[in-house]
């Protein structure tokens, strides 16, 4: 199952959790609140978005439900 949307296609809801990509060496997958810790980059080349610690995400996805 791969359902990673890239970020010049479609940005999450604002104050949403999502799993991110950063396309880093090694790359980088984490959880972050969209709008909350996350940031705005440039929306001229770069990715739009950046994590709390700096790293520009590439692709990201809905969290899967939890476990029953």
């Amino acid at each position: 199952m791969n359902e990673w949307i890239d970020v010049k296609d479609r940005l999450p809801e604002p104050e949403t959790r999502i799993l991110v990509f950063c396309a880093f060496d090694p790359p980088y997958i984490d959880t972050d609140y969209f709008g909350l810790y996350m940031g705005l980059g440039s929306k001229d080349g770069d990715p739009p978005i950046f994590t709390g610690n700096g790293l520009y995400v590439t692709h990201w996805m809905p969290l899967p439900s939890k476990p029953e």
